[in-house]
């Protein structure tokens, strides 16, 4: 099977979210509690006065920054869990054994570990949110503040900043989904701890490749008479480029891992 087939994709994706709903559904439970338990000790739960508007407001921005963080950390790291639920042979044969092509299985597992959790996530903000209100209001005497209502406020205000005069929001998406993309080939390459060791490895791999352009360098202004000059800042289109470039290679190169994916495979790695 070499096609992509729509119906048959369907089929594989509504396995892949019975088979992950219990991860979805604790996930969802531990997001829940830590957006409400931010907020609620951002608010200083010993304090059961009622809040002024300044206080609620101030106490109310330092949470949600703290959970919008955390919201794009999970983002980036979510790839990682691509396989995280075949962790033993049998897992391993029953999903080789599926009636779908590669490609199928790969997109389905790719959408569960990215944009499912994402809107798990997302569910979690708003029931987290809600909760959080009503236990601050049982605690500060009918004070209470919305992380929800606080982001629609400064939607606007938010992408204009990230926007500014240089047009780089475009940019900035396009190097979060390069990072992203990085994570779900490094959660096709190892098989524990995923996300720990793709993450050790980018920062390894990336203070080599500094090192070498700095002993390049270097030995060129030693022994030449060249001198190699850095410019402050690369063109736009040179760091979209790049971005575009890491996100293809790191697809292609997780989709090649998961078509040599064995039921018995490496200790440490799916090759």
């Amino acid at each position: 099977m070499e096609n992509f087939n729509i119906k048959r994709f369907g089929q594989v994706f509504c396995r892949l979210l019975l088979v992950r709903k219990k991860t979805y559904f604790n996930l969802f439970l531990t997001a829940v509690l830590f957006f409400a338990l931010a907020v609620i000790a951002s608010f200083n739960p010993f304090h059961r006065d009622k809040l002024s508007v300044e206080e609620m407001t101030d106490f109310l921005i330092w949470s949600s920054s703290f959970c919008y963080s955390a919201i794009v950390i999970v983002a980036m790291l979510c790839g990682s869990a691509i396989i995280s639920d075949l962790r033993n042979k049998q897992d391993k044969i029953s999903e080789l054994t599926l009636p779908a092509s590669n490609l199928e299985k790969f997109v389905a597992r790719f959408i569960g570990a990215t944009f499912v959790v994402m809107l798990v996530v997302a569910a979690a903000f708003v029931v987290g949110d809600l909760l959080q209100q009503g236990v601050n209001m049982l605690i500060h005497k009918g004070s209470h503040a919305s992380m929800l209502m606080l982001l629609f406020k400064n939607m606007d205000q938010a992408i204009q900043r990230f926007n500014e005069a240089d047009n780089s929001l475009p940019l900035r998406l396009l190097s979060f989904i390069a990072a992203n993309s990085i994570f779900v080939v490094g959660g096709m390459f190892f098989r524990k701890v995923a996300w720990l060791k793709t993450g050790l490895t980018f920062i390894a791999i990336t203070f080599t490749l500094m090192g070498i352009f700095v002993g390049f360098c270097y030995l060129v202004y030693t022994y030449t008479d060249y001198v190699v000059v850095v410019p402050n800042e690369f063109p736009k289109w040179a760091q979209a480029l790049f971005c575009v470039a890491i996100t293809a290679s790191s697809y292609y190169f997780a989709y090649r891992i998961y078509c040599r994916l064995q039921a018995i495979n490496n200790k440490w790695i799916n090759i």
